[in-house]
């Protein structure tokens, strides 16, 4: 026995889902490359100003992929004591330039390398959070000959902003202005939505239209 019961049919216009979807893509794209900015400025304010140690940091930066890449070899041709190598190098020099992002996941990675549980699959978890940190810095940052002085200019302060702003052109303007200081929003499309937002977040800065639908 069994019972069937129709259901009504929904009709979901597959262009406009594709499009929301890339739009939540690109919002987290631009947040995860604020963040990015974020600490890489910090790891160069981290070194006193000094603009040699500061291009030092940048080098280091630069040389994230690579190490990337060598450890992903490692690990596809079984090759844990040149992983382990690796790895020593990696915490060494992210420590002595206090890349401490870097340094956490690289001092995580050198213990269970030593550890008696050590195996090169087990390491994919921390071979992913390096890759998405290193995605996350801006592309200015990875660049060569960058002057650290103008990009830390370029950083802005380190703002956590809300926009209530219910028309997308002024909300594609404000993102656009807010990128050319270094900074970049969430966008709600009334005051309910943004009051709704502040529950489950922390701000620094809420930027809101005068006229509100809601």
């Amino acid at each position: 026995f069994f019972l069937e019961i129709p259901l009504p049919e929904v009709s979901v216009d597959e262009a406009e889902l594709l499009e929301a979807v890339d739009e939540d893509l690109d919002q987290e794209r631009l947040d995860n490359k604020a963040q990015g900015r974020r600490i890489v400025s910090a790891w160069l304010a981290g070194v006193n100003s000094d603009e040699m140690l500061q291009r030092v940091v940048l080098s280091g930066v630069r040389d994230l992929p690579v190490k990337l890449e060598k450890l992903k070899l490692a690990v596809a041709e079984r090759k844990p004591e040149v992983f382990a190598n690796i790895v020593h190098d990696l915490k060494g020099y992210s420590g002595n330039l206090k890349m401490d992002e870097v340094y956490q996941i690289a001092q995580k990675l050198y213990e269970f390398s030593n550890s008696d549980s050590f195996t090169l699959n087990g390491a994919e978890p921390y071979l992913i959070k390096l890759e998405s940190l290193i995605r996350s810095i801006p592309g200015s940052f990875m660049t060569e000959g960058a002057d650290p002085a103008e990009l830390l200019e370029s950083s802005g302060p380190d703002l956590r902003i809300i926009t209530a702003e219910d028309n997308e052109t002024n909300q594609e303007l404000i993102k656009i202005l807010l990128q050319g200081i270094g900074l970049s929003s969430d966008f709600e499309k009334d005051g309910r939505a943004v009051l709704d937002r502040l529950k489950t977040g922390s701000y620094d800065l809420l930027l809101l239209d005068m006229q509100m639908p809601v």
